[in-house]
């Protein structure tokens, strides 16, 4: 059960109204307050974010409950710091570990339009069109760091009512946050060392569900989870997903990312290339009547050709595996199918250039057709229910492959962005990009620290896995999208109890922290 009321400000109302008698007389005895039970999360905390009886005065959490009342009575919900008096709550996060030095400026700073929590980063599916450029070696959060992260946000959750650390849904009232960046959820993996009654240590692995769950009930935020799926050998990845159909209350939605620049797939690409250029060759031979070589060449080719289609199976059989396994999840309206074609009209790389059309042509014909008759085959080995909602939402995709070439990359929602590893296919517009790029840094290197802030106050933020904060500081350009421009403002990291090194090739700025005069202004 989660409590978003009043409730949760009554709480520590209850809580210190015993050791702070300094603050007593600003109650009266008929407060109805003292008839609040105690949170039930709260109570099932298995550690407790902040030390005794630290925690925000009476006063703090009197105004908080009397800023509540308002909103309420004007049907409105209280979801964000800016509307509340930051100057009457600077205590607020008084004794909570991870905000250990912060002060409620900065707090109102890191979760002004906070969308991420990185989990990991790092992804193991490579595709070629990675706008983020994720990185092969995958580096994850540790449990006792995002643990702390939970509890501690949770904790601030209960004295202001709301999460500040998340976003309000465009479809619904519900917060989420997002859990990835460059990499896939899927793929979590954090080890804990715990002890059983006997003293004797073991280590268990947490995954995607164990932290979607975790946060959900400490914070009361939904994760967004995207994947562009797993092996079906993979049994961690495999049981989590289950994990995530049998108790979906702390997932908000799954995005399933189907299209032909996966690793695998890109293999197969590259044997079906080697396997053409061999039957070229052959057929030159023939015709100078070198038939024994040609016939080896045509034998290499024919293997090239069987090794591809084995890897395009391969994902195949990945791809359907992750679709059936969430068709429950399909049929309560919590799943996207996002496809990805190849805008035909920017394919100016030699190679993708001849071989755009045909991936397209078999992300139509290959790809959705034999993903979708793996699924129904399943399901008729199960149970031989139909899948409600699945034909519906392969049905609107396919619709959109029936335009016009010139007009088929315009009708997708979501185009290749040539940013990241994607620059490699359209090597005409990897300069635009790298110059839009150093054109970014240059202006935040140049813009003095008090304007900087300011600019990047209504930005995106993010939390990395060392605890540091990631901002968005994209241009007002179509080339600036939310992952490629980033800033570490290194004077403000989560006090987190475990350090963690962050694997990335990737160059950001750092930037010092803004002394308290500036971070005082609200902009």
């Amino acid at each position: 059960m989660i409590s978003l009321g009043l409730n949760t400000v009554n709480n520590y109302h209850n809580r210190y109204s015993k050791s702070d008698n300094v603050q007593k007389s600003a109650y009266n005895d008929n407060s109805p307050l003292k008839a609040v039970k105690a949170d039930p999360i709260y109570l099932r905390a298995r550690i407790l974010p902040f030390r005794g009886n630290e925690g925000p005065s009476r006063q703090t959490l009197r105004y908080i409950e009397d800023v509540r009342s308002e909103e309420h009575s004007r049907s409105r919900r209280l979801n964000r710091l800016s509307r509340l008096d930051l100057d009457k709550i600077q205590d607020i996060a008084k004794g909570i570990d991870i905000f250990k030095g912060w002060s409620i400026y900065d707090i109102d700073y890191v979760s002004r339009y906070m969308d991420s929590i990185l989990l990991q980063r790092g992804c193991p599916h490579q595709c070629i069109h990675c706008a983020p450029n994720a990185e092969d070696k995958i580096t994850t959060m540790s449990w006792k760091n995002f643990e702390a992260i939970a509890n501690g946000m949770g904790e601030l959750k209960d004295r202001l009512g709301f999460s500040p650390f998340s976003f309000v849904s465009e479809k619904s009232d519900e917060r989420i946050i997002y859990s990835f960046s460059d990499s896939d959820p899927m793929f979590f993996r954090s080890p804990e060392e715990i002890s059983n009654e006997n003293g004797n240590k073991k280590i268990i692995h947490h995954d995607i569900h164990d932290a979607a769950k975790l946060f959900y009930e400490k914070t009361g935020t939904k994760f967004v989870i995207t994947t562009a799926g797993w092996p079906p050998n993979n049994k961690f990845a495999q049981r989590a997903a289950e994990k995530i159909v049998q108790n979906d209350d702390c997932i908000y939605e799954v995005t399933i990312s189907l299209h032909l620049f996966e690793r695998t797939v890109e293999k197969a690409r590259g044997f079906e290339e080697k396997a053409r250029i061999l039957r070229e060759e052959a057929q030159e031979l023939e015709e100078d009547g070198k038939n024994t070589e040609a016939q080896e060449k045509l034998d290499a080719a024919g293997k090239h050709e069987t090794t591809a289609n084995f890897l395009r199976k391969r994902y195949y059989d990945m791809m359907a595996n992750t679709i059936f396994t969430f068709v429950p999840l399909i049929k309560k309206g919590k799943v996207d199918i996002l496809f990805m074609p190849f805008p035909e009209e920017t394919a100016t790389n030699d190679f993708y250039k001849k071989d755009v059309e045909d991936s397209n042509k078999k992300l139509e014909s290959s790809l959705l057709k034999e993903i979708k008759s793996r699924i129904k085959q399943r399901m008729e080995e199960s149970s031989g229910e139909p899948i409600n909602g699945l034909d519906e939402i392969f049905s609107i995709n396919e619709e959109r492959f029936k335009g016009s070439e010139e007009n088929r990359a315009k009708i997708f929602e979501r185009k290749i962005s040539y940013i990241g590893r994607a620059i490699n296919l359209d090597p005409s517009g990897s300069s635009s990009v790298e110059q839009e790029r150093q054109k970014v840094y240059s202006e935040l290197e140049s813009t003095p620290q008090s304007k900087l802030y300011s600019k990047l106050y209504s930005k995106q933020k993010r939390i990395n896995i060392d605890g540091s904060v990631l901002v968005n500081c994209s241009p007002d350009t179509k080339l600036g999208e939310v992952n490629f421009y980033p800033v570490r403002l290194t004077g403000k990291k989560l006090n987190l109890p475990e350090k963690q090194e962050i694997n990335t090739q990737r160059e950001v700025p750092e930037y010092d922290w803004p002394d308290e005069s500036i971070t005082k202004k609200r902009y």
